[in-house]
């Protein structure tokens, strides 16, 4: 800090005219709100009034907010100051680094100091010692000319040169509650799901999947999130909720240096909290543009919610439910979903996007049912609903992702799923559930090298999601590169080793390598984290009969023979055990009992190793010509 003599020496026109020359440089030209904060501190300062700068004032009087502002629950002026802070210190070491005078904001305080800087205090101390001969003064303004010159030269290139590449990778971290309402819980989530949604169908960003963003919180590290997401902007922010009145604050910041580029707080009426979401999302979408990429986002005017409040609510507590994220007993959650999202579109039977969560949520059920009579309702809901989301709006990227599925795992109509999943990828290129499935329904026709990319493309969008981890695992196993695939599996597993999939994988790896203890080791692991997970049951069962394990083998097909018989197990999972049996017709009645079920994962026979043994019999051959597969 100054002393009080350096404080007496920098003048009040000197201050105003440092002043000026800040707020018109090029480092305050893209924010005005900047320019008008320092501006504001500066003149409170020299008016005698630096006691008034508290956060109060500086939120009623610089930013416009109501008399009833409270900075506890709005850190907007701290945001600011921050950022003031931030870009000061930027002017003063480029374009300001030869002003005589320096405006600082001292951190905790409100109120600027001004000194000269170290440089040009140290030239002002030069012209007071004994004056140089006359051929050394010609001399040193001749130097100081070319210096001069070449300041200039610098600084006019400097000022031409583009400034830093547009932001092209972003994540919507879950915003902080700040009111005690447990429903404010669902407005968070689904202003997050919303502005997710509005960014990712821009078609400028690549936006990383909710599953991802969701695992950071405001406050965390900027640039450890930065770097587990390979994002170069955060967007940030808090909401509370007092006596029907919503107020949310946001923040972009660069990753690069923590700087905050854009922050702005909003305040509705809270008469219908999806109509606010959708509201407030569009604005922070617009907002943030400028700052994101080299084009203006291209944001939908179509209302995405319904015009009946309750609707809305359903639709919105049923989305929440339907994420994993957080929750602990998510499959438990799913049959909650599909109630509130029935509720929802009963409510209001145009409600197209009620109707593409409800589809999505039964294409989940329908694969965690394993098979028989369960998975049919399911996915022939999932049919439904998405064709009735897409009758009443035909840009529904996550209807069309749903279709897909179905007809790669449905109707085994792999050229239709093809249509649908591509369709869902030009209306919102960074859906990474949609890259995802896109990946499993490529593989199953030999076109590993587009699978692969579309599988690592969702995992790209959505890195800290086991689901697209473990599901480029798997294709990767299909390429018989096991030790690649077994790597990712145990990446898989250091995003979340509750679960139990990675094993699976694991286990098919080692028995590639005729390593069938090991195998046997991994599936009973992923067992022991999924119980009575018919995969890995059966996995294990063919694992055992290739160790020879002949009594264990016969133990396991008594226990399930009475799933078997209530169409609650696999057909599929069942041929894994005989295949280690080597009982080839058992093989085949089992893998046509799965064809006449419609098993979802019978497609991927064409290309898992398990069946190179059997690839030869003509049955084999006429499976996969009804499957729509070439051999």
């Amino acid at each position: 800090m100054q002393t009080a003599k350096e404080q007496t020496e920098v003048s009040t026109s000197q201050i105003r005219s440092a002043l000026e020359r800040v707020v018109s440089s090029t480092a305050f030209h893209r924010s005005p709100q900047l320019q008008r904060l320092l501006s504001f501190l500066v003149e409170e300062s020299l008016a005698g009034r630096g006691e008034r700068l508290k956060e109060y004032v500086l939120g009623v009087e610089v930013f416009a907010r109501p008399p009833s502002y409270d900075p506890r629950l709005d850190a907007l002026v701290r945001v600011e100051a921050k950022r003031l802070r931030s870009v000061l210190d930027e002017y003063y070491s480029a374009e300001g680094s030869g002003d005589l005078i320096r405006i600082e904001l001292p951190k905790g305080s409100y109120r600027p100091i001004f000194h000269f800087q170290p440089a040009c205090r140290s030239s002002a101390a030069t012209s007071q010692l004994e004056k140089p001969n006359r051929t050394w003064q010609w001399l040193s303004l001749g130097i100081t000319a070319l210096l001069l010159t070449a300041v200039i030269v610098y600084t006019g290139i400097r000022l031409r040169t583009p400034r830093p590449s547009e932001i092209h990778t972003v994540a919507v971290l879950p915003l902080e509650n700040l009111s005690s309402d447990p429903e404010n819980e669902y407005f968070c989530f689904g202003l997050i799901d919303e502005l997710t949604t509005l960014l990712a169908k821009s078609g400028h960003l690549r936006v990383i999947a909710r599953t991802s963003a969701s695992q950071f919180k405001r406050g965390d590290d900027i640039s450890s999130i930065a770097q587990k997401l390979k994002v170069e902007a955060v967007l940030e922010g808090s909401v509370s909720k007092i006596k029907g009145h919503v107020r949310v604050t946001m923040q972009l910041i660069n990753a690069a240096d923590s700087v905050h580029l854009w922050a702005e707080t909003y305040e509705r009426d809270d008469t219908d909290s999806l109509r606010v979401q959708a509201e407030i999302s569009k604005a922070v979408a617009l907002a943030v543009s400028h700052y994101l990429t080299p084009n203006e986002l291209s944001i939908s005017e179509h209302h995405r919610y319904s015009a009946d409040p309750e609707a809305n609510r359903l639709y919105w507590k049923g989305e929440y439910f339907h994420s994993p994220i957080g929750k602990k007993a998510w499959k438990e959650n799913l049959d909650k979903s599909a109630e509130f999202l029935e509720q929802a579109v009963q409510k209001d039977p145009q409600f197209a996007t009620a109707y593409s969560a409800l589809a999505d949520v039964n294409a989940t059920l329908a694969y965690e049912s394993g098979g028989g009579p369960a998975t049919a309702m399911h996915m022939s809901r999932a049919r439904q609903a998405a064709m009735r989301a897409l009758e009443l709006d035909n840009t529904m990227s996550e209807a069309y992702g749903v279709l897909g599925t179905v007809q790669f795992s449905w109707d085994y109509d792999h050229a239709a799923a093809e249509k649908s999943f591509q369709r869902a990828l030009e209306l919102n290129p960074s859906d990474a559930r949609a890259h995802m499935w896109y990946a499993v329904a490529l593989a199953p026709q030999h076109r590993f090298e587009e699978s692969l990319r579309q599988a690592r493309l969702a995992r790209d969008l959505d890195p800290l999601s086991f689901a697209t981890s473990n599901h480029l695992a798997a294709m990767t196993y299909f390429t018989k590169h096991y030790d690649e695939a077994m790597q990712l599996a145990r990446e898989t597993i250091e995003i979340d080793a509750r679960i139990g999939a990675p094993h699976a994988i694991l286990g098919m790896g080692y028995e590639a390598k005729q390593k069938f203890d090991e195998a046997i080791a991994e599936y009973q692991l992923g067992l022991r984290l999924a119980p009575n997970h018919g995969f890995m049951t059966g996995r294990l069962g063919h694992a055992l009969a290739m160790a020879k394990r002949t009594d264990e083998v016969q133990l396991l097909l008594l226990r399930i023979k009475p799933q078997l018989e209530t169409e609650s197990f696999s057909d599929l999972y069942t041929a894994y055990i005989y295949l280690g049996l080597r009982d080839w017709d058992s093989v085949f009645q089992h893998l046509d009992r799965a064809y006449e079920r419609h098993d979802p994962d019978l497609p991927f026979i064409n290309v898992d190793p398990i069946f190179d043994p059997v690839r030869s019999d003509p049955r084999f051959a006429a499976l996969l010509q009804k499957l729509r597969l070439a051999s």
